[in-house]
C-alpha cells in the first residue's frame, strides 16, 4: 500500500476516535438550559450564531437538525468560546457563512479543531465562507489538529482567517485534508514541525489558490502546505515567514505536487527551501515562475542551497520564466536566487555548471510575473484618491493625523490633488490587500511627479523606497500613513534618463531592513526617464500597461514646503 495513503488512512482513523471519544465528556450547556431560538439548520432557517450563548446551543443541541442532511449556519456577531462545537447525529455536510465575523478561542489548552463529530460516521464534508478565527488567553492547538477543522474531505474555505499558532504537523485551517479547496485565506501563527500554514500533515488532492501565511516556518513544514503532502496544486500565493528547516510554500512532500506563481519573501537558515522544502527536491514535481527572495546574510549561500528552489523553466527558447535576460538558461534546471548586480550574466553570476548536481547559483533581485491581486479586500480605500498633501496657504499637511471628516471637505480648503493635479503630476494606486502588479510610467527627464496612496484603513509604518539605474536604493523621507489618512511622498524631479522603480509599502520590515519589493499592500511603479521634451500621452501608455496611471503634463508650481527631491 503506498505509505502516504497508509499514513492518511491511520490519521483518519485516529481523528474519527478522538472525536468520538470526546462525544462522552460532559458539555458546557446541556440542551435543557438552551433558551436561545437559533434555527432549525435548513437552508431556509440556518442556525443563527450571534452570540456566545447561541455557539453553546449549537454545541448541547445540533441534534435538533435532522440526520443526513446539511446542518446550515450563519454568524451575525463577532463570538467567543471555549471548547469545541460538536455535530451531533448523522449530519451530512456543515456549510456555515461567517459573514466577515470572528469567533475567539478562549483560554483552550490542545484545541483539536472547532468543529468536531460525534459520530461514528463523522462529518468531513464542510464549506465555510468569510469567518475570522482568532485565539485568546493560554490557547493552544493540538498536534495534527487544524483551527477549523480536524479532518476534511470534499470541502471548501474561501475568505477564512486564522490568527493563532500551528502546532506540530497542524495546519491553520485544516489538519488533514483530502481534496479539500482553499482560496483567498490565510493565517498569520508561527508554524510547528511539520506542520502547514492553511493545511496541515498528511494531506492529498489539495489546491490552495490566492492566499498566504506571514508565519514562522519550522522544520520540515511549509508556509502553505504541512509534510508528508502530495498532489497539492499551489497557484497565485505567497508567504513572508522566516525559514528554519522548512520550505517556504511546501513542507518535506513525498509525491508529485505543483506550484504557479508563488513568492516568498522570508530569510532562510539551515536545511531550508525557499519554495520546497531540500529532501524535496528528489520527487517528481514541478514549480513554474515562482521566486524566492531569501535574505540569508548570516548562514551564508552555498550550492546546496541553490538546490531549495526548484523551477521548470523547460525547454530553451529564448526566454526564461523571470522575463528579463533574453538567454540565461540552456537547459532546465534547479535555482536560487541571491543577491548580486547582474542576473543576466553568464550562467547568472553565481557558478554552478546547471546540472542537477551542480545548479547555476542564478543571481539578483528583479521582477516576475507576479500572481493576480487578490480581489478580496478587507477595507474601504476609496477616500484619499482625491487628496494632495497641500493647501492653497501652502500647509505642510506631511506627517500630520488627518480625520476622514477632514478629508470629505478638503476641496473647501484648497486641496487640489487629483489625476489633472496643476501644481506637479501625481500618480495615485490603491493599496490592494495583495499589491503586485507594477505600473509603468513614461516621464520626460527635470519634470516632478508626486506619489500618493492612501486608504481608510492603514497603517503609520507605510514607507517609499526608490531604486535608481545604477541600482542603489533610497528610502524616501516625508511619508506618513496612518489610520484615516494617506501616504504621502515629496515630489520628485529626475535629472538624469534611465528606469526607475518606487515602491511604496504599507508595511515593510524595516527592522530586518529589507527592501520591499512584492507583497502585502505593496504598490510599484516602473519609471522610464527619457530626454524627450513631450512626455507621452495617457492613450499611448495605456496600450503598454493595464490599468495605467493618467498622467497630465501640466507645469509644476515650486513652493518652499514642497520642494522636489531630485535623482
Amino acid at each position: 500500500m503506498n505509505l502516504n495513503l497508509l499514513v492518511k488512512k491511520i490519521t483518519k482513523t485516529l481523528l474519527v476516535l478522538t472525536i468520538f471519544t470526546s462525544s462522552f465528556l460532559p458539555t458546557a450547556v446541556s440542551a435543557s438550559t438552551c433558551t436561545c431560538v437559533c434555527g432549525t439548520g435548513s437552508i431556509s432557517d440556518p442556525w443563527i450564531i450571534d452570540s456566545d450563548a447561541a455557539l453553546a446551543c449549537f454545541d448541547a443541541g445540533s441534534t435538533y437538525i435532522a440526520p443526513g442532511t446539511t446542518a446550515y449556519m450563519k454568524q451575525t456577531a463577532d463570538v467567543s468560546y471555549h471548547s469545541n462545537l460538536r455535530v451531533y447525529q448523522e449530519v451530512k455536510k456543515l456549510d456555515y457563512e461567517g459573514g466577515g465575523y470572528s469567533i475567539t478561542i478562549d483560554n483552550v489548552a490542545n484545541f483539536q479543531g472547532l468543529f468536531i463529530s460525534s459520530s461514528l460516521n463523522p462529518v468531513t464534508d464542510y464549506q465555510f465562507h468569510d469567518l475570522k478565527i482568532k485565539v485568546a488567553g493560554a490557547t493552544t492547538l493540538d498536534n495534527n489538529s487544524g483551527w477549523l477543522v480536524s479532518y476534511a474531505e470534499n470541502s471548501t474555505f474561501e475568505r477564512i482567517i486564522v490568527e493563532g499558532d500551528i502546532s506540530q504537523g497542524s495546519g491553520g485551517i485544516v489538519g488533514v485534508g483530502d481534496n479539500v479547496t482553499i482560496t483567498y485565506s490565510y493565517s498569520s501563527g508561527s508554524i510547528g514541525t511539520s506542520g502547514g500554514g492553511l493545511l496541515g500533515a498528511n494531506s492529498t488532492f489539495s489546491t490552495i489558490h490566492k492566499s498566504y501565511s506571514t508565519g514562522a516556518i519550522s522544520t520540515n513544514a511549509g508556509g502553505l502546505v504541512g509534510a508528508n503532502s502530495t498532489n497539492i496544486v499551489v497557484t497565485n500565493s505567497y508567504t513572508t515567514g522566516n525559514i528554519n528547516g522548512g520550505g517556504g510554500i511546501f513542507g518535506n512532500l513525498v509525491g508529485i505536487s505543483s506550484g504557479s506563481n508563488l513568492y516568498t519573501s522570508g530569510s532562510a537558515v539551515g536545511n531550508t527551501g525557499g519554495i520546497l522544502k531540500g529532501s524535496s527536491l528528489d520527487r517528481p514535481t514541478g514549480v513554474t515562475n515562482s521566486y524566492a527572495e531569501a535574505h540569508n546574510f548570516g548562514f551564508g549561500f552555498n550550492k546546496a542551497n541553490a538546490l531549495t528552489v526548484l523551477v521548470d523553466v523547460g525547454p530553451f527558447d529564448g526566454t526564461n520564466v523571470w522575463g528579463e535576460c533574453d538567454a540565461v538558461f540552456t537547459d532546465r534546471y534547479y535555482l536560487q536566487i541571491f543577491y548580486t548586480s547582474d542576473p543576466c550574466a553568464p550562467g547568472g553570476g553565481g557558478g554552478g555548471s546547471g546540472t542537477d548536481e551542480d545548479p547555476y547559483e542564478v543571481t539578483g533581485t528583479y521582477s516576475i510575473t507576479c500572481p493576480e491581486e487578490n480581489p478580496w479586500k478587507n477595507e474601504e480605500i476609496n477616500y484619499a484618491n482625491k487628496v494632495k498633501p497641500l493647501t492653497k496657504e501652502n500647509e505642510n499637511l506631511v506627517g500630520k493625523f488627518i480625520p476622514q471628516t477632514t478629508l470629505k471637505n478638503l476641496s473647501n480648503k484648497g486641496i487640489i490633488f487629483d489625476h489633472w493635479s496643476n501644481q506637479v503630476k501625481t500618480a495615485t494606486i490603491e493599496l490592494t490587500n495583495y499589491g503586485c502588479t507594477d505600473k509603468l510610467v513614461y516621464l520626460t527627464k527635470n519634470k516632478p511627479i508626486q506619489f500618493i496612496s492612501g486608504g481608510l484603513h492603514l497603517q503609520s509604518e507605510a514607507r517609499g523606497y526608490l531604486r535608481t539605474p545604477d541600482g542603489s536604493w533610497f528610502d524616501l523621507t516625508g511619508v506618513t500613513l496612518s489610520q484615516n489618512t494617506a501616504a504621502f511622498i515629496h515630489p520628485i524631479t529626475f535629472t538624469k534618463p534611465g528606469k526607475y522603480l518606487i515602491v511604496i509599502s504599507e508595511a515593510p520590515n524595516t527592522e530586518a531592513g529589507l527592501i520591499p519589493t512584492y507583497g502585502y499592500k505593496n504598490a510599484r511603479f516602473l519609471l522610464i526617464i527619457d530626454s524627450n521634451k513631450a512626455i507621452k500621452s495617457a492613450s499611448t501608455i495605456a496600450k503598454t500597461a493595464n490599468k495605467i496611471l493618467k498622467i497630465k503634463p501640466n507645469s509644476y508650481k515650486a513652493n518652499k514646503i514642497f520642494q522636489p527631491l531630485s535623482y
